[in-house]
């Protein structure tokens, strides 16, 4: 019994020895919390043989997408919860302009990646949610009283995504100015959900209608994320986000950590 705890004892070094030395160093940029988090991530994917899980991580951690996409390509073979998630990834890209991670570093990796898990899988990948988000959002948009538009809420907004994506698809070391503009963005949203809520499109236009989300969906910390999920998920009754952002925005709390149970 004690030669077989022993044997099991000296395969755990092994495997934490060999996960130690592939981490990759820290990105110029990166903020340590986000380092050692992305970290554990790779380091549990590599342990449970999860390859997707091991595949983002890398891609959060600056790997070569070579390297990546090759780790990815088995993730897609070993389980379609894999493929899910990244046909999900490349609707809301098609639909909304959302880059995650892996479209950043090779949109054409990606697509192929995605069309891979077509053929493999079919149609059927998509999950109802997903079929019918489009065809419902189309059918609940409304006519837009232009009387009611708010053009100085408008101006703001039109600032606040300008600012939103100024140095995103950018490579460090732009990336701490993005945070920079993040937070100051984080704040004006603040200001502008305490004095009107979440902006309806009679306000603002179908046009800036998801600026609230996209700046709320881009921030890290889950306190901030479980704080304003209620009214994302109020605007979302109330036709004013749709369906798949607001799974989109459940989906990232969960990679960042949330006091909420989501079904995903």
């Amino acid at each position: 019994m004690k030669f077989i705890q022993i044997q099991e004892f000296i395969v755990f070094i092994v495997i934490l020895m060999f996960s130690c030395k592939s981490i990759p160093e820290k990105p110029e940029g990166m903020k340590v919390e986000y380092y050692q988090k992305y970290t554990r991530e790779l380091k549990a994917g590599k342990i449970e043989k999860n390859y997707y899980k091991t595949g983002l991580a890398m891609a959060n951690l600056g790997e070569s997408p070579n390297k990546v996409f090759k780790i990815l390509k088995k993730a897609i073979v070993e389980d379609s919860y894999a493929c899910e998630q990244l046909t999900n990834f490349n609707r809301l890209y098609r639909e909304h302009g959302f880059k995650m991670i892996l479209i950043k570093i090779d949109s054409n990796e990606f697509k192929k990646l995605c069309e891979t898990c077509l053929v493999m899988y079919g149609e059927s990948l998509f999950l109802e949610r997903y079929k019918n988000d489009s065809i419902n959002n189309m059918t609940r948009r409304i006519t837009i009283d232009s009387s009611q538009l708010n053009n100085s809420l408008m101006d703001q907004l039109k600032i606040i995504l300008e600012d939103d994506q100024k140095f995103r698809d950018l490579r460090k070391p732009r990336s701490m100015d993005q945070a920079t503009l993040d937070s100051i963005n984080l704040l004006k949203v603040e200001a502008i959900l305490n004095k009107f809520g979440y902006p309806n499109v009679h306000q603002v236009s179908y046009e800036y209608n998801d600026v609230i989300w996209l700046v709320l969906q881009h921030q890290k910390n889950s306190e901030v994320r479980d704080k304003y999920y209620p009214i994302l998920e109020e605007a979302n009754k109330n036709g004013n986000l749709s369906d798949g952002l607001l799974y989109a925005y459940k989906m990232r709390s969960v990679h960042h950590g949330t006091k909420y149970k989501f079904k995903l």
